[in-house]
Order: C-alpha cells, then sequence, then structure tokens
C-alpha cells in the first residue's frame, strides 16, 4: 500500500522555493506555492525597462554549481545556450591579472598564479610560503580542518583578512577582496574564512571545469523562474502569485509548510511556531549590492574589453567588477553591469554618477547612457565569521528553505537551491520514518 503524501504548501517562489517546488512534485507531494509578487524567481528576477528586460542584479555563477546546474538542464535549459563558460579571471581593463585554464587547476592553476606579470617576486613567494604557513599554525590549520562543517557557528573559524594575513597587501587587494566580495558579499574583516574556503575548495577540488565562470546569456527570468513555472504547471503544482501569506494558521496542521522568503519575513511568520528560530533568523544582517547598468558605444576598444574587468575602487561606492551583458550587446553597443558588492548606503544617482565615471575613465568607454541602477538592501546575509544560521527544522510541520539556512554556502544561486531541494527530503525522510 502507497502512503499517502499530505499537501506541501511552500512560501516564496524565488530560486530556493522553486527548488523546492519542483523536487516536492518529483516526489509525489500535492504542491502548492505561494508568491507575492506578479512573477517567479525573487531576487534572481527580470522585469522590463528602457524597452528590454533588466536582470534583478548582476549574477554569475561558476562550474561547480552541480545542483543548480542539474536543475536547469532538467528543466529543459541547454547550457552552451544559457550561458558563456570562461576561465576564471580577474583582470584589469588592459587584460593584466590572474587567469586561471579551462583545462584544469592544480599545478597548471599555480602556474597561473605565479606567471602573473602585476606581482613581483615577493608576492609569488608568499604564494608558496602561505600554504606552508596555513598548515604550520594551529588555528588556522584548524579551520581548514573545520571548513566542512555545514553549521558554521560551531568549530573553528576566523576573518577572511586574519587568514590570510601571510599574503602581502598587493596579493590581498588584488586577489583575495575581489574574491571574497565576489563569493560573500561581506568585507574581508568581517569575512568568515572558512566559508571562502569551502567556496574555493568546491571550485579547485571538484571535477575538471568546476572552477569556470558562466555568466547568463539571457535574462535570468528566462534562465530559471520561467522555465520552472512552466515546468511546475505541466506536473500538476498550484501557483499562487500575489498572494501573500501573513500567517501560518491558514494552514492545516497536518500538511507541511515550507518558508521560503527572505530571512525577515521567516522570522516573523515562524513566531508562534518556533521563538528561537525566529530571534535566530531575525538577528542575521544583511549586505547591499547595487548594479549600475549602462550602455556604451561599439568600437573595436570596447569589443576588446575582457568580459568581466576588475575595477579600481577609487571613491567610496566605487563598483568592484564591470561584466559584460551579453544578450543585449550588439555591433553597435555594448552592455554593461557595474556590480558594488557590500555597497554602502548611497541613493541611485551617486552609485551611478560613479559608475559611469568608472566606465569613462578606466575603460575609456564612449557616447555611455545609464540605464538604471538597481540597489538591493537585503541582497544576502553578512557572512560573517561564526556566524549563527537557523536551521532547516522550524516546528512540528514547519521547515525553512533559503540560501540563509545553514548550509555550506553564502548567498548564491547554488546554496538557495540546494536549501530548497535539501528540506523537501527531509521532510521526505522524516514522513517515511513515521510511517515505519
Amino acid at each position: 500500500m502507497s502512503l499517502q503524501k499530505p499537501k506541501v504548501h511552500i512560501i516564496g517562489a524565488g530560486w530556493s522555493g522553486l527548488a523546492a517546488a519542483v523536487r516536492a512534485c518529483q516526489l509525489g507531494y500535492e504542491v502548492h506555492l505561494y508568491e507575492s509578487a506578479s512573477v517567479l524567481g525573487g531576487r534572481a528576477a527580470s522585469h522590463f525597462k528602457n524597452q528590454q528586460f533588466l536582470d534583478h542584479g548582476q549574477h554569475i555563477l561558476i562550474g561547480a554549481y552541480a545542483s543548480t546546474l542539474k536543475l536547469l538542464s532538467l528543466l529543459g535549459g541547454k547550457e552552451d545556450e544559457q550561458f558563456e563558460r570562461m576561465g576564471l579571471a580577474i583582470l584589469n581593463a588592459q587584460g593584466e591579472g590572474l587567469q586561471l585554464p579551462l583545462d584544469r587547476f592544480g599545478f597548471k592553476a599555480l602556474r597561473a598564479l605565479l606567471n602573473n606579470k602585476r606581482w613581483g617576486l615577493i608576492d609569488k613567494l608568499c604564494v608558496l610560503w602561505a600554504g606552508i604557513y596555513w598548515l604550520l599554525i594551529p588555528t588556522t590549520r584548524a579551520v581548514l580542518k573545520d571548513m566542512d562543517r555545514e553549521d558554521l557557528s560551531t568549530g573553528c573559524d576566523m576573518s577572511v583578512k586574519d587568514f590570510f594575513s601571510p599574503l602581502t597587501q598587493r596579493l590581498m587587494d588584488q586577489l583575495i577582496e575581489p574574491l571574497c566580495l565576489s563569493a560573500l558579499n561581506t568585507n574581508i574583516s568581517q569575512a568568515s574564512a572558512r566559508l571562502m574556503l569551502r567556496v574555493l575548495k568546491d571550485a579547485f577540488q571538484a571535477p575538471p571545469r568546476s572552477c569556470e565562470m558562466l555568466i547568463p546569456k539571457v535574462p535570468l527570468g528566462d534562465l530559471m523562474p520561467a522555465p520552472a513555472q512552466l515546468w511546475l504547471e505541466r506536473h500538476g503544482a498550484h501557483l499562487h502569485l500575489k498572494k501573500r501569506v501573513s500567517s501560518l494558521t491558514d494552514f492545516d496542521p497536518e500538511d507541511f509548510v515550507v518558508l521560503c522568503t527572505h530571512a525577515r519575513e521567516a522570522a516573523t511568520l515562524s513566531k508562534t511556531v518556533s521563538k528561537d528560530w525566529s530571534d535566530c533568523a531575525q538577528a542575521l544582517e544583511h549586505e547591499r549590492i547595487c548594479t549600475v547598468y549602462l550602455r556604451s558605444q561599439a568600437n573595436p576598444q570596447s569589443q576588446a574589453l575582457p568580459h568581466l574587468i576588475a575595477l579600481e575602487s577609487k571613491e567610496l561606492g566605487s563598483a568592484q567588477f564591470a561584466i559584460k551583458n551579453f544578450q543585449f550587446s550588439d555591433q553597435n553597443s555594448v552592455q554593461w553591469a557595474f556590480v558594488t558588492s557590500a555597497a554602502p548606503h548611497l541613493d541611485n544617482a551617486q552609485f551611478e554618477q560613479i559608475a559611469a565615471r568608472q566606465a569613462q575613465e578606466q575603460l575609456k568607454l564612449k557616447d555611455i547612457e545609464v540605464l538604471q541602477c538597481v540597489c538591493d538592501k537585503q541582497a544576502t546575509f553578512k557572512a560573517k565569521f561564526s556566524l549563527k544560521r537557523p536551521p532547516p527544522h522550524v516546528g512540528k510541520n514547519v521547515w525553512a528553505a533559503g540560501d540563509y539556512v545553514i548550509g555550506p554556502y553564502p548567498s548564491t544561486l547554488e546554496g538557495a537551491v540546494l536549501s530548497g531541494e535539501r528540506v523537501i527530503d527531509l521532510i521526505d525522510n522524516e514522513l517515511l520514518k513515521g510511517s515505519d
């Protein structure tokens, strides 16, 4: 006799909610997905403005994001049509800097580090010395040992700045800080070394191509939310758009509820279920990300620029990266996303002016037209060292998923997808145990 599975109510249709809904459908649950907005995708969606779709912030994946890539494939996506693959590179506008090979890492990656013409002999010797230092010093050795723990509030941790202190200031400025900001969206003095090391480990010790960057060639809405909506509708899921859930008492207590909203909204909804869980989610600090979209004249000089450029941060609010927007660039114009991670509290007009100056002075772009500034004030949780994150289980039949829930990654699309899939697997295991 087959087990009659209860309903699963998923609140929030960001990437974690969509991943949870797909996994629940696969396991045979009756799925109800609630989203307060009129479109799916949460903070990784697209909106129409200036005669085109613009993403709610620029997102880059890496080849190590196996769960996300597998889900996109399940939804019918074709990687070569969805992404521009390129080797991990931190290059300035002149094409100078770190560029790792596409085929493999290991000694080839080390060789790429040592062949960087922007670094002197002392910088390169420090790269070799740092590996020895980390194994000799008890505190750094303990961080390396504990980096696979999912709960970052247990075990040993320290700031990225302290962990990488054997490196020269030039290496910190040109390598560690850009990597930390792009991966954790947190300044190196506060960011978790263990969390950053886990991301680096999965990128460089996983199968070949794991450290490659994948820049979307299609709008984010077409990458995941739209295909997920079609897939869910075909598989019988009930989608409730423009439906805000204000209380968990609206649901049958025998049904399962999964909170896939922003941490603060989940904290509000969960107060009557678990005050401890609610307080933990509410205590999380958040960082801003501001993305300025602009368009420039297409000419041989702009076409020859790297696809992703590490920028000099000469003033407060400067973007750290400029990224070519493939889907809206043509022979006449090139669209760019200027991204400021861990962004300060400036208004949109200030970010637009700063990005335009960087585009003109550092990239030498011509005929610059600012399209829009998207400033997400709560883009990611602050990935501080020894951070306490809430667990996936909230209370009886109530669970939570999201990139802020305990897991191996910072606020990334992969972290969201993993969390959404994992929470449904946990629910299914609990249901199966209860039926024994």
